[in-house]
């Protein structure tokens, strides 16, 4: 079994090797930091997703800024009193801000640790 059998395990016995291959290690998941992560894999514990406190903090406010953005700016789109080349703008500023957003996805899916 290898890197690229995964996904193609028929058997327990598959199932367990193909483990090896899962990274255990990662970055920060902030896209300000390049700090190392690891996953506890010797013992039980949390899945860390930032290097630290003020990491995961950071990327919250971010995020909650991002996000706030956004609907501001579908509020002005929808209030169908503004000139169209305006809207065009505002449109292609959303377009924007989703795309970046997808680079700070929610993090409540997952119990943290730092």
């Amino acid at each position: 079994m290898s890197i690229y059998s995964l996904g193609t395990a028929r058997t327990v016995q598959q199932l367990l090797e193909a483990r090896r291959y899962y990274p255990t290690e990662s970055v920060c998941l902030s896209p300000f930091c390049i700090e190392p992560i690891t996953y506890p894999t010797h013992h039980a514990g949390r899945r860390q997703l930032f290097c630290s406190p003020r990491c995961r903090l950071k990327y919250r406010d971010y995020r909650n800024r991002l996000t706030a953005e956004r609907s501001h700016l579908i509020d002005q789109i929808n209030t169908g009193c503004l000139p169209r080349l305006t809207k065009i703008a505002l449109e292609q500023q959303l377009s924007l801000l989703d795309w970046t957003l997808v680079h700070f996805p929610p993090t409540n899916w997952v119990k943290q640790s730092d």
